[in-house]
């Protein structure tokens, strides 16, 4: 969805992040799709943020900001970027940990260390 969406906001392929799988030790990167219907955005993009922006939509406001393709305005964002895997302590409660960190090729920094819109 992150690909999809982003697809409307820039005009070429563009390289959005890379996905590093520690139990293989292999890397999927995720780039802008070659096609989507109806008209893309050629002007400034802006995205709103509130604390309680998370996953998704926090990888989303992380790449366009650093790609240089969207005003971020609003709130930090609650982060949680990471994909996890959830793990049972005990009968009463699970935790999830972080298994595949995300990469910024561009600026090979690593997504979740601080929210989008505290990034600079």
């Amino acid at each position: 969805m992150i690909a999809f969406l982003s697809t409307y906001l820039f005009s070429e392929s563009t390289h959005l992040n890379d996905l590093w799988e520690r139990k293989d030790d292999s890397t999927n990167q995720y780039w802008t799709l070659p096609y989507v219907p109806g008209k893309r955005l050629d002007g400034p993009a802006y995205v709103l943020t509130s604390k309680q922006t998370f996953s998704g939509a926090e990888e989303f406001s992380y790449n366009l900001k650093n790609l240089k393709r969207a005003t971020i305005i609003g709130e930090t964002t609650g982060g949680g970027a990471h994909p996890v895997s959830g793990h049972r302590i005990d009968d009463h409660f699970r935790i999830g940990v972080p298994f595949c960190p995300c990469h910024q090729p561009h600026l090979q920094d690593q997504l979740g260390r601080k929210p989008a819109s505290s990034r600079t």
